[in-house]
């Protein structure tokens, strides 16, 4: 979360002024059958000081569950000085869970 706290917090979408896309995978228990799998990609960038968009896209497949996410984000800054702002950040977007009992 430290390389992309977008994952967390929408209130961080637009941080830095370049755009930013991260792609993350992770696999628990390399080896074992139907071993949990999360596969993460992130779209990120500010449209301008106080304006942020980013697009978060998911699939997390356990044994039984597999949940798939799309969120579109966007945040807002206030700022009180140079190096201070309050930002505020909100995301709508898509899930779908899926059971799997065979």
């Amino acid at each position: 979360y430290y390389l992309n706290p977008y994952l967390i917090n929408p209130a961080t979408v637009g941080d830095d002024v370049e755009t930013k896309a991260f792609l993350h995978y992770r696999q628990q228990w390399v080896g074992i059958a139907e071993a949990p799998q999360t596969q993460v990609f992130t779209l990120q960038g500010a449209l301008d000081e106080r304006l942020g968009l980013g697009v978060y896209l998911s699939n997390d497949a356990t044994y039984l569950i597999n949940r798939t996410t799309a969120l579109l984000s966007a945040s807002y800054k206030i700022p009180f000085s140079t190096d201070h702002y309050l930002a505020f950040g909100m995301s709508l977007g898509l899930l779908n869970v899926k059971l799997d009992f065979d």
